[in-house]
């Protein structure tokens, strides 16, 4: 997973107004990452594990 540190973002950065949806695993953000190409629109999940629900395979590759 060491290959996706650089997709970690600071829970002090969260931004509550981002949010888009909220399902089994917890809330969906909209957001963007710079990339080399330019910037790109992506929606990312924050685990909330008093959901119980995704707990053990949220983050399992596959």
């Amino acid at each position: 997973m060491s290959d996706f540190d650089h997709l970690k973002i600071p829970m002090k950065d969260l931004d509550p107004a981002k949010v888009i949806g909220c399902g089994g695993f917890g809330r969906v953000y909209k957001g963007e990452l710079s990339l080399p190409e330019g910037q790109v629109t992506v929606a990312f999940k924050q685990l909330d594990r008093k959901l119980g629900q995704g707990n053990t395979s949220f983050g399992k590759r596959s």
